[in-house]
């Protein structure tokens, strides 16, 4: 039989041990603090190249002068089969023969060409005034669904328009090289095919077909061989370049 002072003592300790457990207890279930959500800002850092492209969409899309976006822009070979398309297609009413002026600004990109495209007395806005269409295409080949690129220079970029192929295809990837006549241009294939009377191309840069290793030098060559009504003029007069608003 327990003494009275070591019942004392056994319920001393019980009721100690339970406070310090009901203590314990809800120490370890009390819940973390919520940390202060750390302050953020409303501006958004843009990179140097996000602002350019930012500053460059602002350009075109102000401009008004183009009828897609550079998101929705089409590869430069499909001016190839919009050029063969409108020979291919009726003659529209109360015309006698088709024609096609291919205007090119070489490294103009598409912001300038909208300023370009609204100054006084410039060819491109006399053609816009006049039924004329501007749409964004791109340069450089590219990505989807096979990696197929090429420089954004001038020679592949004009063989890829005149041919309607990419690099892979017409052998251009760079300038300073001479395409073999397998990928005809344009220029001949449609008098080739009777769509074109004659064709001819005017230039301001020499590397087109003026001199050794220049892009259609074998081409002007079969042309010429075969008496094809394509003629290749040296250069643009100045009066010309002028006209166009080119740099002289």
């Amino acid at each position: 039989m327990k003494s009275f002072f070591t019942r004392i003592f056994t319920a001393i300790m019980a009721f100690w041990t339970m406070v310090f457990g009901f203590l314990f207890h809800n120490g370890s279930d009390k819940p973390e603090p919520t940390p202060e959500p750390e302050p953020t800002s409303s501006v958004v850092q843009l990179t140097e190249r996000e602002q350019e492209m930012a500053d460059f969409e602002a350009a075109v899309v102000g401009s008004g002068v183009f009828e897609n976006t550079w998101q929705t822009a089409l590869p430069q070979t499909k001016i190839y089969n919009l050029i063969r398309g409108h020979f291919t297609s009726p003659l529209p009413a109360g015309k006698t023969k088709k024609k096609v002026l291919v205007l090119g600004y070489d490294g103009c990109r598409a912001d300038l060409f909208a300023s370009v495209a609204t100054a006084q007395n410039s060819a491109v806005r006399t053609l816009l005034d006049n039924g004329g269409h501007a749409v964004l295409s791109y340069a450089g080949g590219v990505n989807y669904p096979a990696v197929n690129t090429q420089a954004t220079s001038t020679a592949p970029g004009w063989c890829s328009m005149l041919t309607g192929q990419w690099a892979d295809v017409h052998g251009i990837y760079n300038n300073g090289v001479a395409k073999s006549n397998d990928h005809l241009t344009l220029l001949t294939t449609l008098v080739q095919d009777g769509l074109a009377d004659s064709t001819a191309y005017y230039v301001s840069w020499d590397g087109h077909f003026i001199g050794a290793n220049t892009t259609y030098i074998n081409e002007k060559t079969f042309v010429e061989t075969q008496g094809m009504r394509w003629s290749f003029p040296t250069r643009l007069t100045t009066t010309a370049q002028r006209r166009m608003r080119l740099p002289i």
